[in-house]
């Protein structure tokens, strides 16, 4: 993706650290691999990370993460007019 794209991918993962590795003390894991439970649990993956679901009641086979439907809603209601 050449140079452009080259630097475009450092920032993301720049932001990606400094959120959180920085910000939510997490600490970063580089593999290939799906990774053991264990290294997970070691890494604070595991209880960082409990997003809560929720299922579509009219697809049943849709789940969706609760705080992403929120921040959607919110955005939603914001731009209506006053």
């Amino acid at each position: 993706y050449g140079p452009p794209g080259a630097a475009l991918k450092a920032n993301i993962i720049a932001a990606w650290r400094k959120h959180f590795v920085i910000e939510e003390n997490l600490l970063e894991i580089e593999d290939p691999t799906i990774m053991p439970h264990d290294v997970l649990k070691t890494s604070g993956h595991v209880e960082r990370f409990n997003d809560f679901m929720v299922k579509d009641v009219k697809q049943e086979d849709k789940f969706f993460r609760a705080d992403k439907l929120l921040e959607e809603e919110m955005e939603r209601r914001l731009k209506l007019p006053a």
